[in-house]
């Protein structure tokens, strides 16, 4: 008889915290300095997974959609579209593993076969939080 083959789930939601304010289009920030906050954020997406969702690692999704929750300690008119450029190294994360230029090589964790087939169209939520500021991202298989 064979072994009954475990389900993954359709969708995950995890929590990292706020990206640094240097990856704001909004921001001209030092090239070493915005490379650095890049790593940081997808970094802690992908130690995130890895740590507390490791069944997700190498899901390989075909299609993926994407949600941002910001939680700001702070309440003042936000830009959905500028917080959704900050998160790109986020969503980066969510794919394959890739080499740069240099040779370094960007941590990925496979859950989506290509970080161009996930879709980030979702509205940008925006919620108060002043004990703990931070973004959850919720991707769903689809």
């Amino acid at each position: 008889m064979k072994a009954k083959a475990k389900r993954l789930p359709t969708e995950l939601t995890i929590e990292v915290g706020l990206p640094d304010r240097c990856l704001s289009p909004n921001v001209k920030a030092h090239w070493a300095k915005e490379y650095a906050a890049k790593k940081t954020l997808r970094e802690a997406v992908v130690n995130t997974i890895r740590i507390k969702h490791p069944h997700m690692v190498g899901a390989q999704w075909d299609q993926a959609n994407i949600q941002y929750s910001f939680f700001h300690p702070v309440e003042r008119t936000r830009d959905d579209d500028n917080h959704r450029a900050m998160m790109k190294a986020a969503r980066d994360a969510f794919g394959p593993e890739t080499v740069t230029s240099k040779g370094k090589i960007n941590p990925g964790v496979h859950m989506v076969n290509d970080d161009t087939n996930i879709s980030d169209a979702a509205p940008v939520l925006f919620a108060i939080d002043k004990e703990h500021p931070r973004v959850r991202i919720t991707i769903t298989k689809g």
